[in-house]
């Protein structure tokens, strides 16, 4: 397995922002960012409390000015995202939801006071008491609900103001001060307006004009306990990349001087030395010098078997080690382990926006100004037209549109979705390059696949010994060893694997020499000594007999490729090389046909080996002895016939048909510049993972669809029955109510999403 590398876009920035809390929030950061000197264009996510940063082509990005301008918009500029370790980020938040417990702890608490002052018939004895105190209490009790609990909503709205934008903590601030303002005015001229009847909750003592210091507390305190909940729920969906992070120790034992002393990772560099103990989890990547152990890889590939490793195998970090003690070197630490660039492609996929979240974006920019504007249709109709109407009646009308519209629900829709899915794969394995895949893969017809690598595990291996009358199998391997040992062609190779796997050790060759496409050959005690296909051993004179090309065609059939090996003028036998097909394979392919997808493979191999490989596999089509640019033309024409093409491969060869097919998935043990050039890359080499990468992103897409139509039906059903269109029916809303509701509404759609979690893939 190699290290998963970053898709990146130019030299970008991904910086954190703190203080933002609707869809017009995002849409406001986005704005002011995407004017400053060096950006192009700025994706902002209010899930992560990130923004990505894109450069244009004529200047870098001046961080000096993206914070001036967040800080100018009222927002909190936190640095950059990757400099924020696990702690900081972690402390943070925690406070963060300390002081909004408090808050909110304080807010309903007041808030109910107010509201058992509003009604004094609640408590013995305190219809006793003077109206007037009672009143004073609770503008003295709302004022610190206001002012206090609810002074984020009003440092926030100012920061909007000053940039012509209005969010929404514009609607809270404009729905609760609304009703504090005129109770505080009634409260001191109570013949402002006329004695009406009022809500059976409001403040309505004398017969005076009724007063709303309940229903502005209770606004607030709904408003924040609902951003708690949010928070909360928002945490919960983010806890794959703090899980990740968290399997990194943040420390190593060093062997020093005979001994060992641990020291931070930190500090820790390339050909360091550490010692890894059973139990323990790898603190970096490495290779396993001393030692062999079994290794739990799961929490980086998803395969649940642990793995066997000897002296020079490859170590990665957060992985767990079961059995024996080992010394490892290291090779990789920090953001640069294979690991560590995982949580970097997480990190980054999660601030990437779905194509589908542009709408819900363009709503956003216009939705604030156009409640501000039904609100104010709502009371001029109530306060004007309506017949028996009170000024009352206008204001909690008004009041109520102000508070139920808010975009909370919007502005989290997509990006909690992914948060989640992109989480849930990446403990399995699964990376999902950002919310853009999500709709590619829903509208998925056809899988293209190579097969050497990625159907097959690319490592060829010695499968047949074929010694010809005189010899035996052994003096035949022992003869090609002897002969391959010098020679860097991977079938020579396997022929070396084979024979130190059964401890031989190779004879002594004279003018060795290579024959590229053809063999190689030299001088063995004395004799001249060949190893190749038919033509090289015809060119060297040697005779190939009929039955030796019949029984090399039979064996190309099975997917074997064959070599004669000659000794002299004669041929003295023959070895035959397979690739063998990944164990997933078969299952894989069979339940992406089930899912309804077109299989086809291309390949580069020869007509006979993709034959045999692919005979039980049950592909739709079959190509082969293609070159990479044939695999890219074939890709292409299944896209102009109106196919969308996902292409699956590992190697350099396939980073063409990877960036040109609508959706790259790259599997993980292959080579960097396809994992750059993928989508999806799958960090182990279990093929199943490529109908689990469809279906997660398939129901990641729905979960955002379901979202996106909650959060649009709550507002386009919550704003007229608030603005009273079913009061001729009874039917009406309180802006205690619709604070609630809106508060609710949040919460259901990041719950929705942290359903994914429960699915089984």
């Amino acid at each position: 397995m190699t290290p998963v590398m970053n898709s990146s876009e130019g030299a970008h920035e991904t910086i954190a922002v703190g203080g933002m809390t609707c869809a017009a929030c995002v849409r406001r950061v986005e704005k002011v960012l995407g004017k400053v000197a060096g950006v192009e264009e700025a994706r902002v996510n209010l899930a992560t409390g990130r923004a990505l940063l894109l450069p244009d082509k004529e200047s870098a990005i001046d961080l000096v000015a993206v914070a001036a301008a967040i800080e100018k918009a009222g927002f909190i500029y936190q640095g950059k995202a990757a400099s924020r370790s696990l702690s900081v980020a972690e402390e943070e938040q925690a406070r963060e939801e300390r002081v909004l417990t408090v808050k909110v702890l304080v807010g309903l608490g007041l808030s109910i006071l107010v509201m058992v002052v509003s009604m004094p018939g609640l408590l013995p004895g305190l219809s006793l008491v003077p109206s007037f105190l009672l009143n004073a209490g609770a503008w003295g009790l709302t004022s610190v609900v206001l002012f206090w609990v609810g002074a984020g909503f009003f440092r926030a709205a100012y920061g909007a103001l000053r940039q012509g934008a209005a969010d929404m903590n514009t609607l809270v601030v404009l729905g609760s001060l609304a009703a504090y303002s005129y109770s505080v005015l009634i409260f001191l001229l109570p013949g402002f307006v006329t004695s009406g009847p009022g809500p059976e909750t409001s403040l309505n003592l004398n017969n005076s004009p009724p007063l709303y210091f309940d229903g502005a507390a209770m606004i607030v305190a709904l408003v924040l306990l609902g951003r708690l909940l949010e928070f909360r729920a928002r945490r919960q969906a983010s806890q794959a990349i703090r899980q990740l992070i968290a399997l990194q120790p943040p420390s190593a034992r060093v062997v020093k001087e005979g001994g060992f002393i641990e020291l931070p990772v930190e500090v820790l560099k390339p050909d360091d030395q550490i010692q890894i103990r059973p139990g323990e989890r790898l603190p970096v990547d490495g290779l396993l010098l001393t030692g062999t152990s079994s290794i739990d890889e799961s929490m980086l590939t998803g395969e649940s078997r642990p793995r066997r490793k000897e002296p020079g195998d490859e170590l990665f970090a957060g992985t767990l080690n079961q059995l024996g003690t080992f010394i490892c070197k290291v090779t990789r630490i920090g953001a640069d382990t294979t690991l560590g660039q995982i949580i970097k492609l997480v990190d980054e996929a999660q601030t990437r926006k779905a194509p589908i979240q542009r709408f819900a974006d363009q709503v956003a920019g216009v939705f604030v100004p156009v409640v501000l504007g039904c609100a104010l249709i709502t009371f001029l109709v109530w306060n004007f037209l309506v017949p028996e109407s009170t000024f009352n009646q206008a204001l909690l009308h008004a009041v109520s549109v102000l508070i139920i519209a808010c975009p909370c629900a919007m502005g989290l829709a997509t990006p909690t979705a992914i948060m989640v899915g992109t989480g849930i794969g990446a403990r399995q394995g699964i990376i999902l390059k950002g919310g853009e895949v999500l709709e590619r893969v829903h509208r998925l017809t056809t899988v293209v696949f190579d097969k050497t690598g990625t159907l097959t595990s690319g490592t060829l291996s010695l499968r047949a010994i074929e010694a010809e009358p005189g010899w035996t199998g052994d003096r035949l391997l022992q003869l090609a060893f002897s002969l391959e040992n010098l020679s860097e062609h991977p079938l020579g190779m396997a022929v070396v694997t084979a024979a130190e796997k059964i401890n031989f050790r190779p004879d002594p060759i004279a003018d060795f020499k290579v024959h590229p496409g053809l063999g190689v050959q030299g001088i063995c005690h004395g004799k001249a000594v060949f190893a190749g296909n038919v033509r090289f051993l015809a060119e060297q004179g040697i005779a190939v007999q009929e039955d030796l090309c019949d029984r090399i065609a039979r064996l190309a059939e099975q997917g074997v490729t064959a070599i004669l090996v000659g000794e002299e003028k004669s041929v003295v036998g023959l070895l035959g090389f397979g690739d063998e097909l990944r164990p997933s394979a078969a299952s894989a392919l069979k339940t992406l046909k089930e899912m309804g997808i077109k299989l086809i493979l291309l390949s580069g191999d020869n007509r006979q080996t993709v034959a045999a490989v692919s005979r039980d596999l049950k592909f739709d089509e079959i190509q082969a002895e293609l070159l990479p640019a044939d695999k890219t033309e074939k890709i292409g024409l299944l896209q102009t016939q109106g196919e969308v093409v996902a292409m699956v491969g590992d190697g350099i060869n396939d980073a063409p048909a990877l960036a040109l097919a609508d959706l790259g998935i790259a599997i993980g043990a292959g080579s960097d510049i396809a994992i750059e050039a993928s989508d999806i890359t799958l960090v182990s080499d279990d093929l199943n993972q490529v109908a689990v990468a469809i279906k997660l992103s398939r129901a990641t897409l729905k979960v955002i669809r379901q979202n996106l139509f909650w959060a649009f039906f709550y507002n386009a059903t919550g704003i007229p029955i608030a603005a009273g269109i079913l009061s001729p029916w009874g039917i009406t809303l309180n802006p205690m109510i619709a604070a609630g509701a809106m508060a609710l509404s949040s919460v259901s759609v990041v719950m929705n999403s942290l359903r994914l979690r429960r699915l089984r893939w």
